[in-house]
């Protein structure tokens, strides 16, 4: 090493070093991603009449995904989910959160009970 902390490690050597910081980046990121959830997804829980984890959404490529979910809330609760999220945002400057509603509950409803989607399909 230089006396300026340069590497004078060959050009493949120090990128293959920088990609395996990226990995172990992505790796630090993944667990705290994992972590996040399961508290986040705890406490919302305890807020929720239903909760519908909705998958992976579309992000940034330097971001990892935490949550993505659909709650049913009672319309006196929706406030407390705010709190919430809002609290984990608090404790977790980096979190980039997006809380819209309340909607009606489509999420909710099983299409194949649906009076609607019954006489579709008998069509």
């Amino acid at each position: 090493m230089g006396t300026d902390g340069a590497d004078d490690r060959s050009p493949g050597m120090r990128r293959l070093l920088a990609k395996q910081r990226e990995q172990d980046a992505r790796n630090a990121a993944g667990q705290l991603a994992d972590t996040l959830h399961a508290e986040i997804r705890h406490r919302l829980l305890s807020v929720a009449e239903d909760f519908r984890d909705r998958g992976p959404t579309h992000r940034a490529a330097d971001e990892t995904d935490v949550l993505s979910a659909a709650l049913l809330v009672r319309q006196e609760d929706v406030d407390t989910v705010g709190t919430v999220l809002s609290e984990a945002r608090t404790q977790h400057p980096a979190l980039r959160i997006r809380f819209l509603g309340p909607w009606p509950p489509y999420s909710f409803t099983d299409a194949q009970t649906h009076p609607l989607a019954a006489a579709e399909r008998l069509q």
